[in-house]
């Protein structure tokens, strides 16, 4: 019965997670992981390792895109990060808001960018790590 509750708190924790994120979205400033090693191919793809995930992966145009252009200047908010996409790939903002977000989500959810929120800096475990205590209290 315990390990039931338990199960049920977790999920509990995952869905209050996951609403704040996509509730707040647009209030965040984002950053990049310093700590992200790289290599930019020539197709506009990112080839990376992951701190939090431990995997290798390959970041998209988009998602490069993404992640460099807050490289050049952290803190970029969700409309300017679109902006500045849409003017790269020159297609209308509104076209790709829906994409930029499940990307961005992506690249905070697996460590490859951070949030500010309420002027705190946070990675997706220092948020989780937060759903946590909040929850013991």
């Amino acid at each position: 019965m315990n390990s039931q509750k338990s199960a049920e708190l977790t999920l509990k924790q995952i869905n209050n997670i996951r609403k704040f994120i996509q509730t707040n979205l647009k209030n965040f400033y984002f950053y990049p992981n310093t700590n992200l090693k790289y290599r930019i191919e020539q197709d506009g793809r990112i080839v990376c390792f992951s701190p939090l995930t431990g995997r290798m992966s390959v970041l998209n145009p988009t998602m490069a895109s993404i992640y460099l252009s807050l490289k050049e200047t952290p803190g970029l908010e969700f409309y300017k990060i679109i902006e500045n996409i849409a003017k790269k790939f020159e297609i209308g903002p509104k076209n790709i808001e829906r994409d930029i977000q499940n990307a961005i989500i992506w690249l905070f959810t697996n460590g490859y960018i951070n949030i500010k929120y309420n002027n705190t800096h946070m990675s997706f475990v220092q948020l989780i790590q937060r759903y946590l205590k909040e929850d013991e209290e």
